[in-house]
């Protein structure tokens, strides 16, 4: 049984460790973040935010190094949450969001041109942060490698592709968010001198876990969430669940991608909540090969508590809940 979430998500004191620490790195940067008008309008997409990412590399850094990174080992994960911000502008533009946590998304708050500016601004800027480092090559590489996969998946998430079924379309469009935890994986890989297979398949994994648990937890919590109006129509997105919903006869394929009333949304969801039952059940069960992956991995013990616990939180509606309300 789905319950409503009235109570804030309780995030484990090592997340909150790193994510502390890298805030404070994170400040600094911004303080000689560019003075001009661009600039200072893009610094406004990267507040508030969760930093789930650059935390994460903060979080395995430390299994290594038995500290957080310093001013130079911390730009990869400042590069990370510029593109990040980057993506968010550009993804709440092509989806049409009316909220981003709880507030008007960039092209609300400013207009289209300029959150478009702003996002080229912003990779530019995540760019610009990794040259500093020693390893600039390698991570603009690998950045290079992981924003181009994040296109790919952002276009199949956009449009129907006929000569794909629609489970094929959607397995492809998961780059959108792995692509982002795979830069993760890759510069811990590069910054800690690890062989390619070592965190980059891990953290691949954990970011296409993490688009799942958002794509059930918003759909089956839809009208829990209160980020839509009622009065209005929105986009039918191609979640990880409108595979099963089309097989069940839920949902017809010509409705993907097209805007519907609300109304249609709310019996989606409750289609949907018919269909998989509880929801935190169901993502630990989709979550158990993953387990599984993360044991047989060449990571540590402490590195295998890290990504088995982050699974653990995603399985959790308040994850995302007090995200879309609060943060």
């Amino acid at each position: 049984m789905n319950h409503v979430i009235t109570k804030p998500h309780v995030y484990p004191e090592w997340y909150q460790d790193a994510r502390n620490a890298f805030e404070i790195q994170f400040a600094l940067y911004l303080s000689k973040f560019g003075s001009s008008k661009l600039g200072r309008i893009a610094t406004e997409a990267l507040k508030p935010g969760r930093r789930i990412r650059p935390t994460l590399f903060y979080s395995f850094w430390y299994t290594q190094k038995k500290s957080y990174p310093n001013d130079i080992d911390s730009l990869p994960a400042i590069a990370i949450e510029l593109f990040h911000a980057a993506s968010i502008i550009i993804d709440d533009i092509i989806d049409q969001e009316e909220r981003r946590r709880n507030k008007l998304p960039f092209h609300y708050r400013y207009d289209l041109n300029v959150a478009l500016l702003a996002s080229h601004y912003l990779i530019a800027e995540a760019y610009h942060s990794l040259e500093a480092h020693p390893l600039a090559q390698k991570l603009f590489s690998a950045a290079t490698l992981c924003y181009r996969r994040a296109g790919q998946g952002e276009l199949w998430d956009t449009n129907r592709d006929i000569e794909l079924s629609v489970a094929e379309q959607q397995a492809r469009s998961l780059d959108k968010t792995v692509a982002f935890f795979q830069f993760v994986g890759s510069s811990l890989d590069i910054c800690l001198n690890q062989a390619a297979a070592h965190y980059e398949p891990i953290f691949s994994m954990l970011g296409k876990n993490f688009q799942i648990s958002n794509d059930v937890t918003d759909l089956i919590f839809l009208e829990e969430s209160k980020r839509y109006d009622p009065d209005h129509s929105y986009r039918i997105n191609l979640s990880f669940l409108t595979p099963l919903l089309l097989k069940k006869g839920k949902i017809q394929e010509d409705e993907i991608f097209q805007s519907v009333p609300y109304k249609r949304l709310i019996e989606l969801s409750k289609a949907a909540r018919n269909e998989i039952g509880d929801s935190q059940v169901y993502l630990h069960g989709q979550f158990e090969s993953e387990r599984v992956m993360v044991k047989e991995s060449p990571l540590s013990s402490s590195e295998c508590s890290l990504a088995t616990d982050f699974l653990d939180h995603l399985e959790q509606p308040s994850f995302w809940l007090h995200a879309h309300s609060t943060e």
